[in-house]
């Protein structure tokens, strides 16, 4: 019986040593969240600049969509003109 309880108290002994360098390593490798934390200005730039980004990307897209041009307009104008045309010779 004794060789038992010594043998329970080495493994004992050993599970709390490689606790107590498990516990070393991990207290090494915490990072605080503090670390990872922007400025508050530094956030608000990146905010601002990546709102203002898609404002503008998807503003220029609609706006290059709807604008029909120079040219669009001068054949409107051109088709306006043969309408008026065509119906002042049917008059």
């Amino acid at each position: 019986m004794p060789k038992k309880a010594n043998k329970l108290n080495q493994t004992f002994e050993k599970l709390s040593v490689q606790q107590m360098a498990d516990n070393v390593d991990n207290a090494s490798l915490e990072l605080t969240e503090e670390d990872f934390q922007l400025s508050d200005t530094i956030q608000i730039i990146a905010v601002f600049a990546g709102v203002f980004s898609l404002v503008y990307i998807f503003g220029l897209r609609s706006f290059k969509s709807r604008k029909p041009g120079f040219h669009g307009f001068l054949s409107l104008y051109s088709n306006v003109k043969t309408f008026i045309l065509i119906r002042s010779i049917r008059i």
